[in-house]
């Protein structure tokens, strides 16, 4: 079960491990075809703003949530009312 908002639930199976034929609600992805994106997904840029004397570091995700079964999972809403 995960929480999702203040009177918001989800309920759903999510397999241990990932396959081609493993039934699942939804598996995440991480998208490797931006520049300068590791295999994780994750971009950490630095640079040195020199007129603040500071350091900014940038962090990028970039994932893909693929809902690939309906029926594995319900979303409980109004919870609290």
């Amino acid at each position: 079960m995960a929480f999702v908002g203040a009177d918001t639930a989800w309920l759903g199976y999510v397999a241990p491990s990932p396959g081609l034929m493993t039934p699942s609600a939804g598996y995440l992805f991480a998208w490797t075809g931006l520049e300068g994106v590791s295999a994780g997904g994750v971009q950490i840029q630095k640079m040195r703003l020199d007129t603040r004397f500071s350091d900014r570091i940038v962090g990028v995700t970039s994932y893909d949530f693929v809902r690939t079964g309906a029926d594995f999972g319900a979303l409980f809403t109004n919870l609290l009312a």
